[in-house]
C-alpha cells in the first residue's frame, strides 16, 4: 500500500502563522499591566498588537484575505486554548511560598468582560483590516502598498480599540476616561503601524521573489461598477 508523502517543507506563510499566534498569545499576556508611553496611557500589550496588524498585511498582500483568515481564526483557538489552561491552573490548591501563588491567581485570573472584549476587538479588527487591505489590493492592482496598508491598518486599529473598551470597560469609568483610553491605544498603535507598514515592504518583495507567489482575491463587482459608470 503506497503512502502518501507529506510535504514538510517551510515557507513564509507557515513563519508568518507561527509569529502571528506567538505575537497575539504574548500580547494578551503583557495586557494585563497598564504603562504610559509618551505620555498616553494604554495597556503594555500595545507594543505587540501593530505587530500582528502588519503580520496580517503582509499574508493577506501575498497570499490573500483567505488565507490571513486562517491565520486569525486559528490564532484565536490558540488564544482560546491558552486562556482556558491558564484559568485552570487559578483554580488549583494554592502549595507555594511567600505569597506567590496568590499574586499568581491576581495576574492571570481574566474577567468575563475582558476576554470578551478582547475576541470581540481581536476579530472585528484583524478581520476588518485584512478585508481591507484585500479589496484594495484589487482595485489599486497591488500599487502603493504603503499607503494600503495605513489606511486598512487605521480603520482595523479604530475599530479594534473602540470594539475592546466599550465591551470590557464600559460602566465602569467615566465616557471621557473611557474615550480617552481608547483614543491612546488607537494614537499609538497607529504610530507603530506606520513605521511597521513601511519596514514590511521589503518582506513582502523577498517573499514574492523566493516563493513566486502573488495571490489576488476577485472583486469583479468593482470592475462591474466601474464599467457602468463609464457607459453612464
Amino acid at each position: 500500500m503506497a503512502t502518501k508523502k507529506i510535504d514538510s517543507s517551510i515557507n513564509a506563510y507557515w513563519l508568518l502563522s507561527i509569529l502571528f499566534s506567538t505575537i497575539v498569545l504574548v500580547g494578551n499576556i503583557l495586557a494585563i499591566k497598564t504603562t504610559s508611553l509618551f505620555g498616553l496611557l494604554t495597556p503594555a500589550g500595545m507594543i505587540c498588537f501593530p505587530i500582528t496588524y502588519a503580520l496580517g498585511d503582509i499574508i493577506t498582500d501575498t497570499y490573500g484575505f483567505a488565507a490571513c483568515r486562517r491565520v486569525i481564526i486559528t490564532s484565536l483557538m490558540m488564544l482560546l486554548i491558552f486562556i482556558l489552561l491558564v484559568n485552570a491552573a487559578t483554580q488549583l490548591p494554592n502549595e507555594c511560598s511567600d505569597n506567590v501563588c496568590e499574586s499568581f491567581n491576581a495576574i492571570f485570573s481574566v474577567s468575563l468582560r475582558l476576554f470578551l472584549g478582547t475576541v470581540a476587538g481581536y476579530l472585528t479588527g484583524e478581520l476588518l483590516n485584512s478585508k481591507i487591505m484585500s479589496i484594495l489590493k484589487f482595485m489599486l492592482q497591488g500599487k502603493v502598498y504603503i499607503t494600503r496598508s495605513i489606511l486598512s491598518t487605521s480603520m482595523g486599529i479604530a475599530i479594534d480599540s473602540t470594539v475592546f473598551n466599550i465591551v470590557a470597560f464600559a460602566g465602569t469609568m467615566s465616557l471621557g476616561s473611557l474615550a480617552h483610553f481608547a483614543l491612546s491605544q488607537i494614537i499609538l498603535k497607529f504610530s507603530f503601524c506606520v513605521v511597521l507598514s513601511i519596514a514590511s515592504k521589503p518582506i513582502i518583495l523577498a517573499i514574492r521573489r523566493i516563493e513566486k507567489v502573488d495571490h489576488y482575491d476577485n472583486y469583479r463587482w468593482f470592475d462591474k461598477e466601474r464599467t457602468a459608470l463609464r457607459n453612464e
